[in-house]
């Protein structure tokens, strides 16, 4: 007498019975003295009770109407009321399913809703992000996986924005220096040459119109470089034609400022792209300034040929007083080396005191060559 619900369903002028956890719950059965069976109540296929029923039999003894002895048996069997959930068309089972899928939905609805909403916030910030809006945070606040996700992405743009923050203050320092690198080493170098020339035309007296003609050009020289310091950088690589011609013009000036002794050699070949062009003409103008100033009465040699891996060599070498690779003094040699490097080139300086001094750049002279180039092949700088 535990349990009570509708027997047809929940329609109205259903009756109800007690304990209906079975089909028939009650037996009748009718058995003369020997125990044979006369009669049975309900269908002869009822379901026989098993393991885990409940199960409680009463009898009494009767008389038929023809005055035989009988045993009326009543018979009570009914499953327990977990296990009658699981059995076939079970009204409870039944309910139970339906219960369970609606709240299966309806939970699915609301977590869709709910993960739905997260999501979106994520991904606005996220699109927030590519357009450069870095300042901008997800703060889920939660402690899931989502909101450990939202963490890591808040720390990511944190990172990036102060990566871009240090990339944009690195980008105005290698400005800086570069400005400074090509003032050191075209204005300064011309500065230097003008100087020798108005020394000359101190010392030459009546003979000054050489003298003076020299001067004025290293001014107009001046003024280019100045002009192309300050100017924009193409954006895509483009040919320097006759760089050759520039090369040798370069030393040549180089020659007639200085009065010393020069002999040059060029390997004909492909023209550099200007980024390397100009490089190499930078590094030209600084290792003749270096020779001119520090090595003395001498002869100097520039040389540009091709090496065994196809790669170019420009080496400039003098035979004047050399010096001491440890006690080096000023910007030239690191602007020197710089300048190699900012072409994907390699720098190799070597002097000995008295018996002078040789520079060697080893460089690809395009961008596909510098690509192709194997690390073997490079230099190790010395």
């Amino acid at each position: 007498l535990l349990l009570e619900r509708a027997r047809g369903g929940l329609a109205e002028g259903a009756g109800h019975i007690l304990v209906e956890l079975s089909d028939q719950p009650l037996q009748l059965t009718l058995t003369d003295q020997n125990g044979r069976r006369l009669a049975r109540s309900g269908p002869a296929d009822a379901q026989a009770p098993t393991a885990g029923w409940l199960v409680h039999e009463s009898t009494t003894p009767i008389r038929l109407r023809d005055g035989t002895a009988a045993v009326l048996s009543l018979k009570l069997a009914v499953p327990r009321p977990g296990l009658s959930v699981l059995a076939p068309r079970s009204f409870e089972g039944s309910m139970l399913v339906l219960t369970a899928l609606l709240l299966a939905v309806s939970g699915g609805v609301l977590l869709s809703l709910y993960l739905g909403r997260r999501l979106g916030r994520i991904r606005r910030q996220v699109m927030a992000w590519r357009r450069g809006e870095l300042s901008g945070r997800i703060r889920g606040g939660h402690s899931d996986e989502l909101g450990v996700l939202a963490a890591d992405l808040d720390a990511m743009a944190a990172d990036l924005d102060q990566l871009l923050h240090d990339r944009a203050s690195l980008a105005a320092l290698e400005e800086r220096q570069r400005v400074a690198r090509d003032l050191h080493d075209t204005v300064k170098q011309k500065a230097f040459a003008l100087g020798l020339q108005l020394a000359a035309l101190r010392r030459s007296g009546g003979q000054s119109a050489a003298a003076l003609g020299e001067a004025e050009r290293l001014c107009s020289e001046i003024r280019d470089e100045l002009a192309e310091v300050v100017t924009t950088l193409h954006p895509q690589p483009r040919r320097i034609e006759n760089f050759r011609q520039r090369l040798a013009d370069r030393a040549r000036r180089w020659q007639q400022a200085t009065g010393l002794a020069l002999k040059m050699s060029c390997e004909a070949g492909e023209e550099p792209v200007a980024s390397v062009s100009e490089q190499l003409l930078r590094i030209l103008d600084e290792a003749l300034a270096n020779v001119a100033r520090h090595a003395g009465p001498c002869r100097a040699t520039v040389t540009l040929r091709r090496s065994y891996d196809h790669q170019w060599i420009l080496e400039i070498a003098d035979d004047g007083r050399g010096f001491d690779l440890a006690l080096v003094p000023g910007r030239g040699l690191v602007h020197l080396r710089e300048r190699a490097e900012a072409v994907a080139g390699e720098l190799r300086l070597q002097s000995t005191v008295g018996r002078g001094t040789r520079v060697a750049v080893k460089l690809a002279f395009t961008p596909n060559d510098i690509e192709a180039v194997p690390t073997s092949a490079r230099w190790s700088p010395t």
